[in-house]
């Protein structure tokens, strides 16, 4: 069963790369929070398989819950923001019953070229010239897209991932469930596996 009140971290691919640091940063977020930090690795092939092993952790964990916030992490993404920061983002997402999410650097789906990881309400991915307009602004900017690996989303628990041809299921997640919110707010980071750049 899970803890009251927990933060929990969902971890759904464990390459190693970027967990030490990052996780110490959560761990760190959940002690600002004064709340019992719940680490939730998954397994499976694929991010849609493994994200959907993290999802029967909880439910098992969890039975009734219709929504859990879950802080999702990929394991290559380097959390470089003070965790102090990262804990008021939390609070506030909480008050206001809505989700957030960091840009990393990305791979765009649509054209292959190097981007970050969310875009606007128009479905257009941002530039950093364009977060950096947000920057000032947290839960400002609504995003329709983003990537799953450095959020804290409100999950629906009966909620299953998949993929469909060319669509990923951090994209389909958001698709299948426009009533989760999602806001951007800066959170500096590395993306290790697709490049060795740090985002402020």
């Amino acid at each position: 069963m899970l803890p009251e009140k927990p933060f929990i971290v969902s971890i759904a691919s464990r390459d190693g790369s970027a967990m030490p640091d990052s996780i110490a940063t959560l761990k760190d977020v959940a002690e600002i929070l004064k709340r019992p930090f719940v680490r939730n690795f998954g397994h499976g092939t694929g991010l849609a398989a493994t994200r959907n092993a993290c999802m029967a952790k909880l439910r098992e964990a969890s039975p009734g819950a219709k929504e859990l916030y879950v802080f999702w992490l990929d394991s290559d993404i380097v959390i470089e923001e003070d965790p102090a920061t990262i804990a008021k983002y939390v609070l506030e997402a909480e008050e206001k019953g809505v989700s957030f999410t960091g840009a990393y650097c990305s791979l765009n789906p649509d054209t292959h070229e190097m981007g970050f990881s969310v875009s606007d309400q128009d479905g257009l991915t941002l530039s950093q010239e364009k977060l950096k307009e947000y920057a000032s602004e947290p839960f400002r900017l609504r995003c329709k897209y983003s990537g799953l690996g450095l959020c804290y989303l409100k999950m629906p628990m009966d909620y299953t991932f998949r993929t469909s041809g060319m669509e990923l299921e951090d994209r389909l997640f958001l698709i299948d469930n426009p009533q989760v919110d999602v806001r951007y707010v800066p959170i500096a980071n590395i993306h290790n596996k697709l490049i060795r750049l740090r985002f402020r």
